[in-house]
């Protein structure tokens, strides 16, 4: 697009109005009045090419200034920001601009404030709205914003501007289209259903010939009056004094907005409805801690199975997979989240519009979603989606074993068997044995040396396959295959490939297994299956359902390596910090952290301790049989968090304890009581679940747990579908390490979603310590609904 001379004169000499005196360097923050006890702060947002002077400034009026002289502004801090903005150089762009109001607001103690007022101009209404959506604690304490002249629908002069200038905030302010940045910037902030009132400006008289701003474009989003002011873009935001149209709109808001009220630490706004004798008082509930995190976050670990691993980096979320990671998962990258994509487009296999199996199982007590069942089609980002899907067999080369089995009258030497059980015999003739199972150890040497031995077996095989028949060539070689012609060298098999790159830094003895046999018939074969991989994540969600979680970072211990070894040999771990995705979770949101990935022996491979063992007792003189490689193993880098920031709280989190957590489709089923002690500053701590694994009248558990310091209230509360019985409860009071005295006790107690026991007794408030003791069980919701089906069952089966 070019630029006739007069349209350029044009352009440069409205920039230069929009400009002021001066374009902005930024680093002149500054309160112009501080008052010490003041709960609340004005703050002064300039737009582009502006600063923190010139920009509010009309002669020897100086708007900050003017607010110091009002009576209405009393006992209010004024502050006045200044970022980097400039004409000709690059510069700040509008979210580095709402990262740095926070560094600025933080150092300066503005966002400490209780009660925060935004006045803005032009551009500085869109950098403040970016700021609040990233820091929702601060936006909690918001009391008004006043946009004047904001440009929240993009501006033309913006759009011409960003053709003669390196500052990239120009071209965030083009005229929206459904894909640029205003209009995410629109869409994320409606979906924030801000409570706080926004009040409106817009100018009536143009500057070079046209208005900067539309009244369309500066109306946008504005949930309170919309004023109308006769004044050019620039002098909107430059009264000469407190009679002038801007001041008074702005004083009309300041004294029309609610207060925020201080209820027990916690702010809320309240508004009065309708007059006289029909008026109420109705609490908004914007404080911030509307949603508690003590008890708000929830986390859960789920193990993921390739397939769905795959389908999570793809962002392919749908179905099964969808309700164990929730609709909207942003993913935390770290060195595990990085090795995995490495992995996937290692060895992924590129898919195009096939259909994909997917569906959750549950091991044992492990959280776990794997691809089996649900099927759907994928939609490639691109045409590039992969997913890593290496589980098949792979037949073994080892010439000098096939030579064994089939020449002489015993098994191969580096082999051991065991005999397996006959799974279609009688179910009661336990002795009964059938066949004979080869195994051994698959070596990094077996990996290296495979397409060396298999050129050996397939050579021969040629020679001798009319003698052999189909017995053990079908296994390995087609007869094209074996035919004199072929020279090629056949090539390793993507699963051992992918083996030997997961073992690359060490390879373990009990890594891979080989296995198989002669069987009945012409089946004849050995095969190495490759360990399946598993990939273990977090899943953090807002689990009150309601408000926005505040939750900045995460903290967590690391460890980066590229070695194959057992969880338990993990000691050395350094610690870090995760920022969070995004300014804090809403319903529906859930951040993904990806933990570790683990490399597990299939079903098949797995030897059967219990037919080795039988036949051990009755075959002992042929017997001959050796460790398993049942135990799964941790590949590459590996995190495990330990703590979540939020509000200026550190929030411990739980670890991963299969043993304590049981998942399915995502939904914690037997995810037992929680237990909440707030103690008598009125500080609230979480002990987590009690009672796991208890999950019915025959699974009564007793737990117990020692709280530091006095006790205001004990709370025992269910989150989750399931009523607990607790059978008895008692406090203990600890004056000594051999020393407890009963201070409280009670029995057989129901707790369930929404009716928590709360115990408050003033014996507790001046115990130094005290101990909590708890016995009982639980029952799942859909547990409880099906053994009510099979009782009317029964009782209509017997009434008939």
């Amino acid at each position: 697009m070019k630029l006739s001379r007069s349209l350029m004169a044009l352009l440069v000499a409205v920039l230069g109005v929009m400009a002021g005196i001066g374009s902005a360097v930024g680093g002149d923050s500054r309160y112009i009045r501080k008052v010490e006890s003041a709960s609340q702060v004005i703050v002064f947002m300039h737009g582009v090419l502006g600063n923190s002077t010139s920009s509010w400034t009309n002669g020897a009026s100086y708007w900050p200034e003017l607010l110091t002289r009002d009576p209405a502004f009393d006992g209010s801090s004024i502050y006045v920001y200044e970022y980097p903005s400039n004409l000709i150089q690059d510069t700040f762009s509008i979210d580095e601009i709402a990262e740095n109001m926070r560094l600025q607001f933080e150092a300066d103690g503005v966002s400490a404030h209780r009660e925060i007022v935004f006045l803005a101009h032009s551009m500085g209404g869109l950098a403040t709205r970016a700021y609040l959506l990233k820091y929702r604690g601060v936006a909690s304490r918001v009391r008004l914003i006043y946009f004047f002249s904001t440009p929240t629908s993009g501006s033309e002069i913006a759009d011409l501007a960003k053709l003669i200038s390196k500052n990239p905030q120009f071209g965030k302010m083009k005229p929206m289209q459904s894909a640029d940045y205003l209009a995410d910037l629109q869409r994320t902030w409606l979906a924030a259903d801000f409570p706080f009132p926004s009040y409106c400006a817009y100018e009536k008289q143009k500057a070079y010939g046209m208005l900067i701003v539309t009244q369309a474009s500066a109306a946008s989003l504005c949930n309170k009056h919309l004023d109308p002011i006769d004044a050019d873009h620039i002098s909107i935001v430059k009264p000469a004094g407190t009679s002038d149209v801007s001041y008074l709109a702005f004083k009309a808001a300041f004294k029309e907005a609610p207060h925020l009220t201080n209820r027990e630490g916690c702010f809320s706004s309240k508004s009065i409805f309708g007059n006289g004798s029909n008026a109420a008082q109705v609490d908004q509930g914007i404080c911030p801690d509307e949603v508690d995190p003590q008890r708000a976050l929830r986390i859960r670990y789920v193990w993921l199975d390739s397939t769905s691993a795959s389908l999570l980096m793809a962002g392919q979320i749908s179905g099964n997979l969808e309700k164990s990671l929730g609709s909207r998962p942003y993913v935390i990258e770290n060195a595990v989240t990085n090795e995995l994509k490495t992995v996937i487009a290692k060895f992924g296999k590129s898919m195009s519009n096939e259909k994909i199996i997917l569906s959750s199982s549950v091991e044992g007590l492990r959280d776990t979603a794997s691809s089996r069942e649900e099927s759907f089609t994928p939609v490639p980002k691109n045409g590039k989606l992969k997913l890593y899907d290496l589980a098949n067999p792979v037949s073994l080369p080892e010439l000098s074993a096939y030579q064994a089995i089939i020449g002489t009258l015993d098994y191969p030497s580096d082999f051991s068997m065991y005999y397996t059980k006959d799974d279609g015999s009688d179910p009661s003739d336990t002795d009964i044995l059938n066949g004979v199972t080869l195994w051994r150890y698959f070596t990094a040497d077996d990996a290296k040396d495979y397409s060396a031995n298999l050129v050996k077996l397939r050579d021969w095989l040629g020679k001798e396959r009319s003698r052999l028949g189909p017995k053990i060539t079908e296994g390995f070689f087609s007869s094209a295959d074996l035919a004199p012609k072929k020279n090629a060298t056949p090539s390793v098999p993507p699963e051992l490939v992918a083996m030997q790159y997961f073992a690359r830094a060490g390879w373990p003895e009990d890594f891979l297994l080989v296995s198989g046999g002669a069987g009945c018939g012409t089946s004849f074969g050995l095969s190495v299956s490759p360990r399946q991989l598993h990939v273990q994540v977090a899943v953090i969600e807002n689990g009150q359902g309601k408000g926005t979680l505040p939750i900045s970072a995460l903290t967590a211990d690391e460890i980066v390596t590229d070695r194959l070894r057992l969880a338990g040999d993990d000691t050395a771990w350094t610690r870090t910090k995760y920022q969070f995705p995004v300014p804090g979770l809403s319903e529906g949101e859930t951040v993904i952290v990806p933990l570790q990935l683990e490399l597990r022996p299939p079903e098949e491979a797995i030897l059967d301790k219990e037919a080795i063992e039988g036949s051990k007792a009755q075959y002992p003189a042929i017997q001959k049989y050796g460790k398993s490689n049942e135990v799964p193993y941790t590949y590459g880098p590996r995190a495990k968090l330990v703590s979540a920031q939020a509000l200026g709280r550190d929030i411990a989190l739980r670890q991963f304890d299969p043993a304590k957590v049981w998942a399915r489709f995502g939904a914690q089923e037997g995810s037992c009581p929680s237990i909440y002690v707030k103690s008598v500053d009125g500080s609230l701590q979480s002990y987590g679940r009690i009672l796991t694994g208890a999950r019915d009248a025959m699974k009564v558990r007793t737990e117990s747990l020692v709280h530091s310091g006095a006790a205001f209230a004990v709370e025992i509360a269910e989150d989750e579908p399931e009523i607990s019985r607790l059978q008895e409860i008692r406090i203990f009071r600890i004056d000594s390490p051999d020393r407890e005295v009963l201070m409280y006790q009670e029995s057989d107690r129901v707790v369930a979603p929404g009716l928590p026991l709360r115990i408050e007794t003033p014996l507790l408030h001046d115990a130094e310590n005290i101990r909590i003791e708890v016995r009982g069980f639980y029952r799942t919701f859909p547990e409880m609904m099906v053994e009510m089906a099979r009782r009317e069952a029964e009782d209509s089966d017997q009434r008939h």
